[in-house]
Formats: C-alpha cells, sequence, structure tokens
C-alpha cells in the first residue's frame, strides 16, 4: 500500500476511535408543570397507587411529582404546606408510624408524607435546614439503614453538619462539617457502605465522611465556566453498565434553575480523578443538573432544572471531559480536519489506481 493512502487510513481511523460521539440517548423523560426539580426517589412497593413510579421534589413550585416508570407527563403527589424543602428518601422498616413514608428535608426539620399524599411533621429542628440524603447502607456501623442527611444553621452559611435520623426524628450528629463558605448538598454511599461522599455546591469539592465522624478530604472536581459545584450525587454499582464503580455527580450551574452549561461527570473513588462524562448540554443544550437516579437497565435519569428529566444511556458517558464551554474552537474541530485530509488522500490515490 502507498504510504500516502496508508496515512489516509490512519487518519480516518484516528477519527473513528477520538471523536467524541453526541449524546443521541439523551431524551426528555418528563416535563410540564415540573419547575425546579430536586431529587428523584423510586416509590417502593406498598405506597399504594404510586408504587413503582419516581418522585420529585419540586421546590420551585411546592409540589412533589409522580412520574410513571416508563416517562411521560407528571401528576401532582402532594402539595406541601411551605415550599421550603428539598430532596427526599423513604423510610425503612423499624420507623413506626413513618414506616415507608416519603422523608423530606426542609427548613426547620423534615416532613413525612404517607402513600395518599398526606402531610406530617417527622422532625422539628429550629433554625437548621436539611438538604439531601440518603438511607446509610449497612456497613455504616450503627447509623445503617437510618436516613442520613447533610444540613445546617439556616443563619449561618457553611455551618454544616451529617446527621442521621433515629425513628422518632431526632437527628444524631455523626460528623461536623465545620463552619466556613461551603454550601454542602449532595451526598452518596461508597460500594462497601463504610463511607459518605459529601459534596459542596460553592465549589467543586467532595469530602468522605465516616461512621465514627472522622470527615476526610476526597476531591476537588475543577470546575468549567458557569459551574456552580457540587449539587447531587449516585454511586454506580459495581458492574452497572459502562460507569459501574464510578461516583456519579451533578455540577450545577445555577441556585434557582435555568443554568445552561452545567455537566454530569462520573468520578473514580480510588483516584478522585473525573474519568468520563455525560455528552449532553454541551454548546447547544442547556443542562442545569440535580439529581440523579441509576436505573437497572443502564439508563440515567437527571433531574434537569431547564426544567425537565432527562434521560440518559450509560453509554453516552464518554471519556474524559467536554471542553469549556467559553473555549474555542469545540471539540473534534481539529480532528475533522484531520479526518478530511484522510479520506481525500484515500479517494485521490482510489482514482490513480
Amino acid at each position: 500500500m502507498p504510504r500516502f493512502q496508508l496515512v489516509g487510513y490512519i487518519l480516518v481511523l484516528t477519527l473513528a476511535v477520538v471523536v467524541p460521539r453526541a449524546a443521541a440517548g439523551t431524551v426528555v423523560f418528563s416535563s410540564g408543570g415540573i419547575v425546579l426539580p430536586e431529587s428523584i426517589a423510586l416509590a417502593p412497593a406498598g405506597f399504594g397507587a404510586y408504587a413503582g413510579n419516581y418522585l420529585i421534589t419540586d421546590p420551585g413550585t411546592g409540589v412533589i411529582w409522580s412520574v410513571p416508570s416508563s416517562g411521560g407527563a407528571p401528576t401532582m403527589f402532594a402539595a406541601l404546606i411551605t415550599t421550603s424543602f428539598n430532596a427526599g428518601v423513604f423510610a425503612p422498616a423499624g420507623y413506626g408510624a413513618f414506616t415507608g413514608d416519603f422523608l423530606v428535608g426542609r427548613n426547620d426539620g423534615m416532613v413525612a408524607f404517607d402513600s395518599a399524599g398526606t402531610e406530617s411533621v417527622f422532625s422539628t429542628t429550629p433554625g437548621t435546614v436539611w438538604y439531601t440524603g440518603s438511607l446509610a447502607p449497612a456497613g455504616f456501623g450503627a447509623y445503617a439503614g437510618q436516613p442520613v442527611y447533610v444540613g445546617g444553621i439556616i443563619s449561618v452559611i457553611g455551618d454544616r453538619q451529617v446527621s442521621a435520623f433515629a425513628p422518632n426524628g431526632t437527628p444524631i450528629t455523626i460528623a461536623d462539617l465545620g463552619t466556613s463558605t461551603a454550601t454542602w448538598w449532595g451526598t452518596a454511599f461508597s460500594n462497601d457502605g463504610t463511607t459518605m461522599y459529601v459534596g459542596d455546591f460553592r465549589s467543586g469539592t467532595i469530602e468522605k465522611v465516616m461512621a465514627n465522624g472522622t470527615v476526610l478530604p476526597f476531591t476537588t472536581v475543577p470546575l468549567r465556566t458557569y459551574e456552580m459545584g457540587i449539587r447531587q450525587m449516585a454511586m454506580a454499582p459495581v458492574g452497572y453498565p459502562d460507569i459501574g464503580g464510578l461516583l456519579i455527580v451533578s455540577l450545577g450551574a445555577s441556585d434557582g434553575g435555568g443554568g445552561t452549561y452545567g455537566e454530569v461527570v462520573a468520578i473514580d473513588p480510588v483516584t478522585g480523578q473525573v474519568v468520563k462524562s455525560l455528552r449532553a448540554g454541551t454548546y447547544d443544550n442547556a443542562l442545569d443538573p440535580r439529581g440523579i437516579y441509576l436505573e437497572p437497565d443502564g439508563n440515567v435519569l437527571i433531574a434537569n432544572a431547564d426544567p425537565a428529566i432527562l434521560q440518559s444511556a450509560s453509554s453516552d458517558f464518554l471519556p474524559g471531559r467536554a471542553n469549556d464551554p467559553a473555549a474555542t474552537p469545540e471539540p473534534g474541530t481539529g480532528l475533522f480536519v484531520l479526518a478530511g485530509l484522510g479520506l481525500a488522500a484515500v479517494r485521490a490515490l482510489r482514482r490513480n489506481h
């Protein structure tokens, strides 16, 4: 094979290997009525007519929405007495009258919703706001099976702690995150259950919290132009398609929704490095991500404050990160030029043989 033709083939193959493909799997899963979606939770069996549906907390409307497992238009599950609320989890067995209820963090405590959408007070903590949390897995010491939330004093910016909630609604402080300019938001547990990750929405900082109260630095994600910081997180189980074993993190682009250049990244829990990112919302599509839910079939649901619930395929997470939206040229431009030269070379030689 002539040298020039060989070079042409190499350039074409290079394009096929390294140019990121578009996130063709990203679609609108649910929209209409949703304004500022925060968390996504799957209602368990036994939760009345809503069992198997997704419950979406929406502080923008003061409504908790129900979305069918197959997607489609949302319907109202409950309207909150107060709109000052955040993310929700389902209470486990052993929580008395609250067992199986949907617990939602808010200013001054937490509220509970039964399967009929009736609201009651689960915990009263005057002056303290509870942002987001998860049920502690078996590996998290004495707090296993309990809702563990990050919260703090409303009047003191950055004064945050991680607390578990007992069945009677009493918060038990696990770790003090200190007073700083940080606004601790997203949480997720490691796959072995021993570590809780807590992210800062005012930066890209993520810390690790242990059941004994130890707080350790984990990583700081470099933020691109327009990104504010860590909003929500989810840990992909080992063996999950494409992103198994990675910490999935949403980087929000606004406080009140409507941001444009947010990002969802996948982080190696050992090195703390971003190894993949979702190619959606870059350059031409608004993405202001909040809550993340990993469906068993490999699809990823994203609460997008644009607003809508998006669904992406796990295969749309590609190595590395998209370029900063303020940078030019867009990623892949130079490779397209090289590919064009390669194809031209191949065609020219074919015409001469």
